[in-house]
């Protein structure tokens, strides 16, 4: 641990990791991340890893982008294997209002000039055999959607960030940031006082308790997730595409011989007021009720899941926000404080977000629009509970809490 840093990163998660990469990158290596145990130990290790660039709102959309094209290139960047895989995704449409939206989802991608196509039931078909077209309207295709192993990104990005002269100190917690009036000046870990100009807060689920350290207030917290991967099925192609239903409330990708299938159900669980400091990767375990909605879905939109069997069950803690989206932004009366949590998506999001930090921090602009995510938008966050579970169930809903999605 060093006496001084121009940057100190708090997370050593996707989010974090990729920060730090992109910093590097721009010429800005006196960089360090400090993380609470060892990298991906939050929730990047169990996500599933779906990315897709396809949004209503034109700010997430061009995340998004940018974070497939920081994937598209990272392996050959870093010289660290990353499990992108560039499958292209399927978002199906069970009634009209659906199909409307897929239609404006489509249009803001042509905007910013992401290729996305509207497609028949049959054609959506063709990319994804084992599809039923009961009830399919139509479809969105988006052929440089993929998937990546969030571990393997997790690591390409720390390795290039190491080699570019990042330092990485795991095992390492914050304990308190020292700032004057609007300045962070310090911060106080676990293994000793480290000066610093610029503090990025990417501690995703425990972004909340990071901001008090500095007397500041972030509406994050976690919820329960759920995903199962089947047992085998036959004759999967290799390149079979991610596949959303956002009717059924279930997304899904191809997981060695079998699919990994999750969604946004009914009922999730706030496990905790405030997230364990020393928590590990551990699961909860599995609530078989509340996945059975998304489970019956699944089944019907692809019969071949209906008795397949479940292989693995993983339910997790996830990061999430009143509406869902990310916290991005300057905290309120701290200069050089940046929070970047909260996202429920934190694979998809790496890419783009750790451009425009990076940006930011070293050009005074993300050259993005970030104001939908500012992280002051709640004010003083209450009833914090309700809101998340409200937030997580509302995911895939038509006219959403949040049109980000």
């Amino acid at each position: 641990m060093p006496d001084r840093s121009e940057v100190v990163i708090i997370g050593g998660g996707v989010i974090g990791c990729s920060i730090a990469y992109q910093l590097a990158r721009r010429g800005q290596a006196d960089v360090t991340v400090i993380e609470r145990r060892r990298l991906t130990e939050g929730s990047t290790w169990h996500a599933a890893g779906l990315i897709g660039q396809l949004r209503s709102s034109p700010a997430l959309t061009e995340l998004m982008r940018l974070s497939v094209a920081t994937y598209q290139a990272l392996e050959a960047e870093s010289g660290y294997p990353t499990g992108w895989n560039p499958v292209g995704s399927v978002r199906v449409a069970a009634s009209d209002e659906r199909l409307q939206e897929l239609t404006r989802q489509v249009d803001v991608a042509h905007r910013i000039g992401l290729e996305a196509y509207l497609i028949s039931a049959a054609e959506a078909a063709e990319r994804f055999p084992l599809l039923s077209l009961v009830g399919v309207r139509g479809a969105a295709w988006v052929p440089t959607d993929g998937h990546a192993d969030p571990s393997q990104l997790t690591q390409a990005f720390a390795g290039g960030a190491r080699d570019a002269g990042v330092r990485i100190v795991e095992h390492c917690h914050a304990d308190a940031i020292e700032h004057s009036a609007s300045h962070v000046t310090a911060i106080q870990t676990s293994r000793g006082r480290i000066e610093c100009d610029v503090v990025v807060n990417a501690t995703g689920m425990w972004g909340a308790q990071t901001a008090r350290l500095a007397a500041t207030d972030l509406a994050v917290g976690a919820v329960e997730h759920q995903y199962v991967v089947t047992g085998p099925l036959p004759g999967l192609p290799a390149d079979l595409p991610t596949l959303r239903d956002p009717d059924g409330r279930f997304y899904l990708k191809r997981e060695g011989p079998g699919l990994l299938i999750g969604g946004w159900e009914d009922g999730t669980r706030m496990p905790w007021p405030a997230v364990p400091a020393d928590l590990g990767p551990e699961l909860f375990p599995p609530d078989p009720e509340r996945f059975e909605p998304l489970a019956r879905a699944a089944s019907h939109r692809i019969p071949a899941c209906a008795d397949v069997g479940v292989r693995t069950w993983v339910n997790g803690p996830i990061p999430f926000t009143p509406d869902a989206e990310p916290l991005i932004g300057i905290a309120v009366g701290l200069d050089n404080l940046f929070h970047c949590c909260g996202f429920p998506a934190g694979i998809a999001a790496a890419g783009g977000v750790g451009h425009a930090i990076a940006q930011w921090i070293t050009g005074g602009d993300p050259d993005l629009d970030l104001s939908p995510f500012r992280p002051q938008r709640f004010g003083r966050p209450r009833q914090l509970g309700d809101r998340l579970i409200r937030a997580y169930a509302s995911y895939y809903q038509l006219a959403a809490i949040s049109a980000g999605r």
